[in-house]
């Protein structure tokens, strides 16, 4: 199996931060082993969809469906994989409130 880098964009999630609601976008890498880079893809955004933290504070009910794409993917050599897979794994959240 191949690994990648596949590096995410997340838009239009209304999130309940500390009680109060926002809407955000994010930021994020993930590392995946995979046959082909549409798996790589198909993987990363299911390592997402699946994070308990963010999954416990969306409250998109209503208004619009998150979105989440792939910003850039990239194969990467198995020393590179191993250093990368062992890092946290992190969200940089933007405020997409209007008037911000």
């Amino acid at each position: 199996m191949k690994k990648y880098k596949v590096m995410l964009k997340g838009e239009n999630y209304l999130l309940n931060l500390d009680g109060e609601i926002g809407k955000f976008g994010f930021s994020t890498t993930r590392f995946v082993r995979a046959g082909t880079p549409d798996e790589a893809e198909k993987m990363a955004k299911i390592l997402v969809c699946h994070d308990e933290d963010l999954r416990g504070s969306i409250v998109n009910e209503g208004s619009g469906p998150p979105l989440l794409n792939v910003e850039k993917l990239a194969e990467i050599n198995f020393l590179h994989f191993l250093l990368k897979k062992r890092s946290k794994k992190c969200f940089e959240f933007h405020s997409e409130d209007e008037g911000e």
